[in-house]
């Protein structure tokens, strides 16, 4: 009987020993295994900011494997999605994000995680849209894909030794055999590109008749009689306005050619719109007054549309009128927030009003 009390303590001694041994060989195996979580996890942020998202995963899942339902392994977890949002694999974060939200509902990076969650749902419905448009362009067509608006590609316009710098105030000839940009005759043939008269041009326009082109040059607005067919200056250009015109819009033909509306800003104007005459250089005021921009004739003669700044020019309301041509009569179309003028192009059968932001 003493035999076996003395067995039995003996062994309770070595298991106290083994227990406390235990103890800390396990604290130092944990210090350890935390340590190489937080080192893989450095590594793979590392790799994450270099764009190696492959490898960077490869190392957050070893920070899982290493400390699994830590807060280092959610975070682990977290930029796994990242990781593969980031690399354009939507379907995989998608699923890495929804993995982490179900098993730590209760943990502070669920928040940000859900946000997530939508950001990559909005990355997978853009991607899809651009992947339709890009089927539709093999078509010969885009489709929006925030309207649904199909356009439809007609023709390719590309100038010879890339003159183009900037796209406002280019101009299409009526025969669609030239470009004019400002003063520079663009062939679309690619031929060589040339100027239209030997002086500064600004804001080229060709008439609808294609035998004329209006432009600014020397605070005046200028017309020169020009060659459907080749696009050359028949003449030499005459002077029919002195004003000032900085900063304007292209003017707009009247659909006889034999007309032009602007703004005119000097002393005692205050951006009114005004027609000029192209035969005899007269000048007529409209009725319509006061900070209007980039007035465009209607395909038919009997319209004009313009723009207004809400308050003060620069403003971040404009909105879009339409006024007879006396401008007698008035409406004002739709408000817009932009902070940039409203410049009407009416469609070629006077139906519709594009506006360009300019």
């Amino acid at each position: 009987m003493k035999n076996i009390r003395l067995i039995s303590l003996r062994i309770c001694l070595i298991l106290v020993i083994v227990s406390g041994i235990s103890a800390s060989t396990l604290a130092d195996i944990v210090s350890e295994t935390n340590t190489k979580a937080e080192q893989h996890f450095e590594k793979a942020n590392e790799l994450r900011k270099l764009a190696d998202y492959d490898a960077a995963i490869t190392e957050y899942n070893k920070v899982i494997s290493l400390s699994s339902n830590s807060k280092i392994a959610q975070n682990a977890q977290y930029w796994i999605g990242q990781s593969h949002f980031r690399s354009g694999q939507f379907d995989a974060a998608q699923a890495t994000f929804a993995k982490l939200i179900e098993a730590y509902p209760a943990s502070a990076i669920v928040p940000v995680t859900k946000l997530m969650v939508g950001r990559v749902r909005q990355a997978k419905e853009n991607e899809e849209k651009r992947r339709a448009m890009s089927a539709a362009a093999d078509k010969g067509f885009v489709i929006d894909p925030d309207t649904g608006v199909k356009f439809t590609k007609t023709r390719t316009l590309a100038g010879k030794k890339d003159v183009i710098g900037y796209t406002v105030g280019l101009n299409l000839s009526p025969n669609g055999k030239f470009l004019l940009h400002g003063g520079l005759v663009i062939p679309l043939d690619s031929g060589d590109p040339f100027e239209l008269v030997d002086m500064a041009v600004g804001r080229g326009t060709w008439s609808p008749d294609g035998t004329k082109a209006a432009f600014y040059s020397r605070n005046a607005i200028w017309v020169v009689p020009v060659s459907p067919e080749t696009g050359q200056s028949t003449g030499p250009p005459k002077k029919l306005l002195d004003a000032r015109f900085r900063n304007q819009r292209p003017v707009s033909w009247s659909p006889d050619s034999q007309k032009l509306v602007f703004t005119r800003f000097a002393e005692g104007l205050n951006w009114d719109v005004w027609i000029v005459s192209v035969t005899d250089g007269s000048l007529t005021q409209t009725n319509t007054t006061g900070w209007t921009s980039a007035p465009a004739w209607s395909p038919d003669g009997k319209t004009i549309a313009y723009g207004k700044p809400g308050k003060k020019p620069g403003g971040k309301k404009q909105s879009l009128w339409l006024s007879s041509v006396d401008g007698e009569t008035a409406r004002k179309i739709i408000d817009i927030d932009s902070n940039h003028r409203c410049i009407p192009i009416w469609s070629p059968d006077g139906k519709w009003v594009i506006l360009d932001p300019g």
